[in-house]
């Protein structure tokens, strides 16, 4: 009985559960054929937005499959930045399969993942933040630990949860990555990527294969990426790991066409700590310069066996540590170096290793060598000892200037808050011409720098020309230079530590000094009373405002001055009781430098030269090679300055200069070419050379020249006309000078320029000055022997320089009309009345001698006509027999011919 009713509850329970299971079956099979994931879309986005403040858009169907696995495919679906419509990641589609039995388990397990047009848009703030953080936020624990070593502790800690993700495989194509860094000012971006992986589980290291072009406006990239390895990534604690990971990057990287550029290695990588451990690592760039890149060649290798950098605890390691490489400019200035660590062992209990050596070459145009070493290191991580830090190196110029630095210090270090102290820098500088002695300049200082400030201070003291010399300042931002200084000296040569522009060479005058130029150059007074001849005198070479024209040192495209300026940013002051450059004494400087990588300004340039004082303003865009200049000299002394410049000073007196100047050019030469702008000048109370306008207050007429309308008026470089002020405007357009105004005022005279038919080549030195002499004073003219006097005359000339000579030429003819001209024209009259009475009395006289000439041949011809017989008949006796004897019975003599000139003789002859 019992038995039947076990066996029917049984039955009954077996009905039961067939029942419910098909109810199940049933049930579970009509939900899941008539579920619409679509529906759910709404509180989906919803979710997203309240958790992440993001807006998640899903524009596409979800469609949802049962066989043989759960399934999804999601289109056209894209996530918002945090609190903003800009769009952070987008996907064109995406379809996945969901293993059910696993679910049971508390496993998601996922056996391919496959996404088509995935872009996201990934952004790192100043402030080193990256813009989806906020999707791996986790619970945070804190942990208040009130001890005095430790302080307070913030770590993050991994949610624990059960529920664990597995992913078979990844598969995405035409994925699009864009990448911002905004401190660094990087904008970067990953196209046509295609990503494969292994089996992704978490904590687990994944086979990964990515291909990508990797493209860039802020730097220039345009190259195809490769990458290969087992990665581990966990954004929640910040921990990367990348096994045997290879890296390849070919094409454009700034300004390197890459041949090849490649990582090789292992790491682990806390973000969080900024530590890293290294193994086997290797990084190799070889290739040319990019087109227009100043870089022509590049080879870089870093080689690392072993490498262990904890800034938290702190620790390094290194073994075998190796940097070498070697660059070559297109000005075929070129470049090696090689930095080498056997062995450094640094923890916050000790500290040890084998000296750190290494080397700078540069040799071209520009040549450098640089030693460094570190010596008897010491200590711990938070008191690091080097016994000697060692630099000695040697810049040479292209002009055989050499500039060496040999300096040595013990130091000190702080790794853990990342301190360097220099405290006892000393050694020296030194400066060495071709053909000079060697000077050298001691040096001691000091340098503390704090890299986690990014800040550093310095202080350097020398003795330079038997003066101090000292310069304090600070610097920041080690990756991106700023600057401030302060320096204070009591001489400096710019000689010494820019190099001359150009090699000036001063020519002595010993022609105008030894009185030459008096023999070659004729004064009005040595001008003949009766043959008023003119005489075209040049003045002697290299007397008159010749500007010596140097020859030219270029400074070569990729100049390590110019680097150098281009990297800093920041500002100085400068105060200095002598700066000299090019034998030019600056008393008493005064200037503010301001550095902006490709702009250097200087402001407040104040200075006491040539007897007067100097401010100055001025821009160099180094980039462009571009330089803009305000010049204002007062009260100058004109001769001193002449001089200084290597010039004749042919002018004295007090001037006032007004430049406002630009130009565009890499040395002096072609600065000169392209200088524009406008130039003021104003003298007072001197005298010019070459000439004395007083002359021309007695009779100018004595110049005349009649035969010529122009008179080339001559230069005797010891005569000079006094003057009250002199002042000129002058359009200065590609080193030509093209004057607007020009007048000279002396007490006796006004010279005053053609407006815009007045040039100046500066950079020659030659010039055309058509200008008008006016008389403020009558001045006497003899005519015969009457004296005239005339109240005024204006008398126009040509001031001019071609080459070597200078000439003054007055041109007469444009004052025919003028009452000296009138003089001129009767004074021509007389002259010429004058030469016909001359030319008359000379053709007569001609005529007479040819006359007596005439007379004395045909007389002549008749004497030898009649001598003829007698001397054939003499000749004839004497062929026949010989000479009778005279009485005394001697032959009788030959007749000897007459050695005067019978001719004289008249004779009259008969027919």
């Amino acid at each position: 009985m019992k038995k039947s009713v076990m066996k029917k509850w049984l039955k009954r329970v077996l009905v039961s559960l067939v029942v419910l299971l098909l109810v199940t079956f049933v049930g579970g099979a009509v939900f899941l054929l008539t579920f619409d994931p679509n529906a759910y879309k709404y509180k989906l986005e919803e979710i997203v937005r309240s958790n992440y403040d993001r807006d998640l858009q899903i524009k596409g169907d979800i469609e949802l499959s049962l066989f043989p696995r759960i399934g999804l495919s999601v289109n056209q679906l894209s996530l918002s930045e945090p609190g903003r419509d800009d769009v952070f990641v987008s996907i064109n589609s995406a379809r996945f399969a969901v293993a059910i039995w696993p679910l049971i388990s508390n496993r998601f397990v996922v056996d391919h993942v496959a996404v088509s047009g995935f872009k996201a848009w990934v952004v790192r703030n100043e402030a080193g933040d990256l813009n989806f953080e906020d999707l791996f936020e986790q619970k945070v624990v804190v942990d208040h630990l009130k001890d005095e070593a430790d302080g307070d502790t913030v770590l993050p800690q991994p949610h624990n949860a059960d529920f664990k993700i597995d992913i078979a495989g990844l598969e995405l194509q035409n994925g699009e990555v864009y990448f911002k860094d905004l401190a660094n000012q990087l904008d970067m971006r990953l196209q046509g990527m295609s990503i494969n992986t292994g089996r992704v589980t978490f904590d687990q290291p994944f086979d990964i294969s990515l291909a990508a072009r990797l493209e860039g406006d802020h730097p220039r990239v345009n190259a195809q990426l490769n990458v290969q390895g087992l990665l581990k990534l966990d954004p929640v604690t910040k921990l990367y790991n990348a096994q045997k990971l290879e890296v390849a990057l070919k094409g454009r990287l700034g300004d390197i066409d890459a041949s090849s550029a490649t990582l090789k290695g292992s790491f682990n990588i806390d973000s969080f700590a900024h530590a890293i451990t290294g193994s086997g690592m290797e990084l190799v760039l070889a290739g040319n310069g990019a087109e227009g890149a100043s870089l022509k060649k590049i080879d870089v290798s870093v080689t690392a066996p072993k490498l262990i950098f904890d800034s938290s605890a702190p620790l390094l390691q290194l073994e075998n540590f190796s940097f070498k490489g070697n660059a070559q400019h297109v000005n075929e200035q070129s470049y090696e170096w090689s930095f080498e660590s056997p062995e450094l062992d640094i923890s916050s209990t000790v500290a040890g290793g084998k000296p750190l050596i290494g080397f700078l070459r540069m040799k071209g145009r520009e040549q450098v060598g640089v030693n460094l070493s570190l010596k008897g290191i010491s200590g711990s991580a938070d008191n690091l000892k080097i016994s000697e830090v060692k630099i000695d190196g040697k810049y040479a110029q292209p002009n055989n200037r050499v500039i060496g630095l040999n300096i040595s210090s013990p130091a000190q270090m702080n790794l853990i808050d990342r301190i360097v102290m220099l405290s006892a820098i000393s050694g020296n500088a030194s400066f060495k011409d071709q053909g000079l002695e060697e000077q050298q300049v001691p040096l001691i200082g000091s340098i503390n720098a704090d890299f986690q400030k990014d800040r550093a201070s310095f202080k350097l003291d020398a003795v330079v020309n038997a003066g101090k010399f000292n310069l304090d300042g600070e610097l920041h931002n080690f990756s991106r230079p700023n600057v401030n200084f302060d320096l204070m000296a009591d001489s400096i040569s710019l000689d010494q530590i820019l190099g001359p522009i150009a090699a000036v060479a001063k020519k002595e005058n010993n022609t105008a000094e030894t009185g030459k130029a008096e023999k070659s150059v004729a004064s009005p007074e040595s001008v003949p009373e009766k043959n008023n001849k003119a005489v075209t005198v040049q003045a002697a070479e290299n007397t008159v405002g010749q500007s010596s024209q140097p020859q030219q040192v270029s400074a070569p495209a990729g100049s390590l001055k110019r680097e150098l300026l281009q990297a800093l940013r920041g500002m100085g002051t400068i105060n200095l009781k002598q700066m000299r450059y090019q034998d030019i004494a600056f008393n008493d400087v005064q200037a503010i430098f301001r550095f902006d990588r490709d702009n250097l300004e200087m402001t407040s340039f104040k200075s006491w030269v040539f007897d007067g004082q100097v401010r100055a303003d001025a821009k160099f865009d180094l980039a462009n090679e571009d330089i803009k200049t305000g010049v204002e000299l007062e009260a100058i002394d004109v001769s001193q300055m002449l001089q200084a410049l290597n010039w004749t000073p042919w002018v004295s007196g007090r001037a006032f200069i007004r430049l406002q100047l630009e130009s565009k050019g890499s040395n002096e030469q072609t600065i000169l070419d392209n200088i524009k702008g406008q130039v003021q000048v104003k003298a007072e109370n001197g005298l010019v050379k070459g000439f004395d306008l007083n002359r021309l207050e007695n009779d100018p007429l004595t110049y005349l020249d009649p035969d010529t309308s122009t008179y080339p008026f001559t230069v005797d470089l010891n005569a000079s006309s006094p003057y009250s002020r002199i002042v000129a405007d002058a359009q200065v357009d590609n080193g030509i000078a093209q004057l607007s105004s020009l007048l000279f005022e002396s007490e006796k005279f006004v010279v005053q320029g053609q407006a815009d038919e007045m040039l100046v080549n500066l950079n020659k030195g030659d010039f055309t000055l058509p200008v008008t002499l006016k008389t403020r004073q009558p001045v006497n003219i003899s005519q015969g022997t009457v004296t005239l006097s005339i109240k005024e005359i204006n008398m126009p000339a040509i001031v001019s320089r071609v080459g070597q000579s200078l000439s003054v030429q007055l041109q007469w003819d444009k004052v025919k009309n003028s009452p000296l001209g009138k003089l001129l024209e009767k004074k021509k009259e007389q002259v010429a009345k004058e030469r016909a009475e001359k030319e008359q009395a000379e053709k007569e006289q001609a005529i007479k001698e040819q006359a007596i000439k005439e007379q004395a041949i045909k007389e002549q011809s008749v004497t030898e006509q009649k001598q003829a017989p007698a001397l054939e008949a003499s000749d004839a006796s004497e062929m026949a027999s010989p000479a009778a004897p005279d009485e005394s019975g001697a032959p009788e003599a030959a007749p000897v011919p007459s050695t005067e000139t019978e001719a004289a003789v008249p004779v009259e002859v008969q027919p």
